[in-house]
């Protein structure tokens, strides 16, 4: 069925002027993954913060468990190196301090 320019374009102009959900959940205070320059977090049980999901561990080892007793991360700080396919695909450089073994 093809519909005249006429019946078509004002619910075109609707449709745009519609918000859609996703815009208006975001929260007043969120900003984009790409501004933010650097990430500190922090092991010993640190969580996170926590709005719309539960708190989780800043850091986890996900190695084997005897690897993970060998010393355990205080803090890792993380530097925006920034994006590498599309402007919110961020890349990531992470340094923390380890013994040398």
């Amino acid at each position: 069925m093809h519909l005249p320019s006429a019946l078509w374009a004002p619910l075109l102009l609707m449709a745009a002027s519609v918000p859609t959900a996703h815009a208006a959940q975001k929260p007043k205070n969120a900003i984009l993954l790409s501004q933010v320059k650097t990430l500190t977090l922090r092991g010993g049980g640190a969580q996170t913060t926590h709005r719309r999901v539960s708190a989780m561990p800043q850091l986890q080892c996900m190695s084997s468990p005897a690897l993970c007793r060998l010393h355990e991360i205080d803090v890792m700080r993380c530097t925006n190196q920034g994006a590498a396919y599309e402007t919110e695909d961020i890349q990531w450089s992470c340094t923390a301090s380890l013994p040398p073994s």
